[in-house]
């Protein structure tokens, strides 16, 4: 059987850990909340998720391009997901300098591999300084030194970020 004949038995009949669905909606293969259960969360994130109103802010620090990525939404980023107020570009990661805590918002800075740019790193630090602010790696992470690593930032764990910071509280 080909690949294409394989993929529409799958769709129609559903496979162990697929679902199928119907053409407007995607299908589910893992449960976000199985998904954000593999998420290194520091005790300071968790204690200001528990804290938060509900309101948060999302900032982007754009990742550095590279010729297997290239420029593309990451993590909660995704059409209809997570807006950011404030995207922190490659070439002028000053911008973070620039970032406004709004009192009683939580702020959630997110990056994709953080650890190999000093300035993103810089970047997330000034905002976290600034704001109650969780910092978060997405991708190959250094949990040590950030808020949450989800270890991923595709769509479906952008989706369990998003779902993480509703849920805690």
């Amino acid at each position: 059987m080909d690949l294409a004949n394989w993929l529409s038995d799958a769709r129609r009949d559903g496979l162990p850990g697929h679902v199928a669905s119907r053409d407007d909606e995607p299908a589910t293969v893992i449960p976000t909340a199985d998904v954000a259960a593999t998420f290194a969360i520091s005790d300071r994130a968790r204690a200001l998720l528990a804290a938060s109103t509900g309101a948060v802010r999302w900032v982007s620090i754009e990742p550095e391009r590279n010729i297997a990525i290239g420029s593309t939404p990451f993590g909660p980023f995704f059409a209809g997901g997570a807006q950011p107020t404030l995207t922190v570009p490659v070439d002028d990661r000053g911008v973070a300098a620039d970032y406004t805590a709004e009192p009683g918002v939580l702020t959630v800075v997110v990056g994709r591999e953080l650890h190999r740019d000093e300035a993103a790193m810089a970047a997330a630090a000034t905002i976290a300084s600034r704001a109650e602010a969780i910092v978060v790696d997405m991708g190959f992470a250094r949990p040590e030194l950030v808020d949450v690593a989800t270890f991923g930032a595709s769509r479906l764990v952008g989706q369990a970020l998003i779902e993480l910071t509703e849920s805690v509280r």
